[in-house]
C-alpha cells in the first residue's frame, strides 16, 4: 500500500517537499490556526450577550467538524515533520541559542 502524500498541506502553493523551508512550515501552521480561529469566532458569536446570532445545530456541527479537520491537518504536518526532517533539540540541550525569528532561523534539513 502506498502512503498518502500530504505535501499539499505543507506546501499549499505547490512545490516539492525537497524545497520545503521554514516559511513553508510557518505558512502551513499559521494558515490552519487562522482558519480555526475564524471558525471558533463564528461558533462563539452565538453565545455573546445580545448578539442576535442564531446558528442551527446542523451548522454548529459542521463548524466543529471543520475545526476537527484543521486540527487533523496540523497533526499530519507534525507527524510528517518528525518522520522526514531532523528536528533540533530544545535550547537547553544544545550549546548555541536557537533563533526566534524566521530571518535568522536555520533551515530545516533532511
Amino acid at each position: 500500500m502506498q502512503m498518502p502524500n500530504f505535501s499539499h498541506r505543507l506546501l499549499p502553493s505547490g512545490g516539492e517537499p525537497s524545497e520545503f523551508n521554514n516559511l513553508d512550515l510557518y505558512s502551513a501552521i499559521i494558515g490552519k490556526i487562522e482558519d480555526i480561529h475564524a471558525l471558533h469566532d463564528i461558533v462563539r458569536s452565538q453565545f455573546e450577550h445580545e448578539s442576535g446570532v442564531v446558528i442551527s445545530p446542523e451548522t454548529n456541527l459542521n463548524l466543529l467538524n471543520q475545526i476537527q479537520n484543521h486540527l487533523a491537518d496540523l497533526e499530519t504536518v507534525a507527524e510528517w515533520l518528525v518522520n522526514n526532517f531532523h528536528i533540533q533539540p530544545i535550547a537547553d540541550e544544545i550549546d548555541e541559542p536557537i533563533a526566534t525569528d524566521l530571518e535568522t532561523m536555520p533551515e530545516v534539513t533532511h
